[in-house]
C-alpha cells in the first residue's frame, strides 16, 4: 500500500525494511548509510594514485589536476580490479580529491609588508613631478613612463595538489628559476609607445644575431641581465 500510495518501487520498500535498524541508528546529518552511494572505480587505483601523489610531494614536485588525470589513465589498465571503461573525468577527479583529503594549495612564502608611509610618499612624488613639469615647461612627448620586469626561464606554477591542511608547501624546480631576461616597457605622456627593450645576460654573440633579425624590439645584453645606466643612455 505504501509503495502504491507514494509511487515507489515495492522492491525499494522491502530493501528499506531490511535496513530498518541501520537507518534508525544512523546520524540524521548523513545523506546515506556508510558504504552507500556509487562505488569507487577501483580501490587499487585510489591507493596507487595516493601513493604517487605523496611520493611526488615528498620530493617537492608539483602535482596538477591534469597530471593526476593523466596518471590515472596511464595506470588504470594495470589495476587488478579495473573495469572496461574509465575516462578520468573532472567529476571523478573532484570525488577522488575530496575522499582522500587532497586540495589545491599555493606555495607558502613570506609576504613583504608595505612601508608605513607609502601613501604619503606617493602623494609627495606625484606633487613634485606635477610642479616640475609646469616649472620646466616639459612637453608630453618628453615625459616617459618606463618599467622593467624579469621574465624567468623556469616559471614554476605556484600551486600544486597536496594534503589539505599542510602548513608548508614546497615545490621543486629545474634549478633555472633564477635565470632570467629583462623586459623594459615604456610609453610617453602623449600616448605613443616605445619599442620593448629586452636585455639578456651575457650571450653577446647570440644577441648580435638577434639584433639583425628582430626589428620590432630593441635587443641588448648586460653582465647580469638587468637594465643599467649604459643601456639607458645608449
Amino acid at each position: 500500500q505504501a509503495a502504491k500510495h507514494f509511487n515507489i518501487d515495492p522492491r525499494r520498500i522491502r530493501y528499506w525494511k531490511k535496513q530498518k535498524m541501520d537507518l534508525a541508528a544512523a546520524s540524521k546529518k548523513r545523506a546515506r548509510l556508510p558504504g552507500g552511494g556509487r562505488k569507487k572505480i577501483s580501490e587499487e587505483l585510489d591507493t596507487e594514485l595516493c601513493n604517487w601523489i605523496h611520493l611526488m610531494r615528498a620530493n617537492h614536485n608539483r602535482v596538477s589536476r591534469k597530471m593526476i588525470r593523466n596518471k590515472a589513465l596511464e595506470i588504470y589498465p594495470t589495476m587488478s580490479d579495473a573495469g572496461a571503461r574509465f575516462l578520468a573525468s573532472r567529476g571523478w577527479l573532484e570525488k577522488f580529491l575530496n575522499r582522500n583529503g587532497f586540495a589545491l594549495r599555493r606555495r607558502t612564502t613570506m609576504a613583504q609588508k608595505d612601508p608605513d608611509l607609502l601613501t604619503q610618499k606617493l602623494v609627495s612624488f606625484v606633487d613634485y613631478v606635477s610642479k616640475t613639469v609646469v616649472s620646466k615647461r616639459i612637453s608630453e612627448k618628453d615625459i616617459i613612463a618606463m618599467d622593467e620586469t624579469a621574465v624567468w626561464f623556469d616559471m614554476v606554477s605556484p600551486s600544486t595538489i597536496d594534503v589539505r591542511g599542510t602548513k608548508s608547501v614546497a615545490l621543486k624546480t629545474t634549478g633555472h628559476e633564477k635565470s632570467h631576461l629583462t623586459v623594459v616597457l615604456a610609453a610617453k605622456a602623449d600616448g605613443s609607445k616605445l619599442k620593448p627593450f629586452i636585455v639578456f645576460r651575457g650571450a653577446v654573440r647570440e644577441v648580435k644575431a638577434m639584433q639583425q633579425e628582430i626589428t620590432r624590439a630593441v635587443i641588448a645584453t648586460s653582465a647580469n641581465g638587468w637594465m643599467n645606466d649604459d643601456l639607458t643612455s645608449a
